[in-house]
């Protein structure tokens, strides 16, 4: 179950992992996606073909006010859950490292980081939207 740290942003983002490569059981799944969308009542959660996607907004979006913006600067991070994987997407290195230092403060004894991949663009809602259930099916 998740665990109340109190830590603050500075501390998170400051904190190292080592991280041991395992996985969890799938009975597991459901109790993860109930406890990861009550302790992140801010972001959507969208059912699909395949499993759950959630999107993780930010909360200052002042760059709308800009004549020119992009759109993904709305998002900090994208989430999907399918069978026993769970992906996730950012747009910025810094979003990546404090996401993923909140999910292994949070949820360690759900999630392991097994890789992490680097692309020009975010293709995690691409795989989302294919419908397709094999994330180097999809990449090939």
């Amino acid at each position: 179950m998740a665990k109340d740290m109190n830590l603050t942003a500075q501390e998170i983002y400051e904190k190292e992992f080592h991280v041991d490569l395992k996985g969890y059981a799938p009975a597991e799944v459901d109790e993860f996606l109930d406890i990861f969308y009550k302790d992140n009542p801010f972001v959507l959660k969208s059912d699909m073909e395949n499993g759950t996607f959630f999107t993780r907004f930010n909360f200052n979006n002042d760059h709308v006010k800009e004549n020119v913006y992009v759109i993904n600067n709305d998002i900090k991070a994208i989430y999907y859950q399918m069978e026993n994987e769970f992906f996730v997407g950012t747009y910025s290195d810094k979003d990546r490292k404090y996401i993923n230092k909140i999910l292994q403060c949070n949820y360690k004894e759900y999630l392991d980081i097994k890789e992490e991949l680097y692309f020009e663009e975010n293709v995690l809602y691409d795989f989302v939207e294919s419908e397709s259930n094999d994330f180097y099916d999809f990449l090939d």
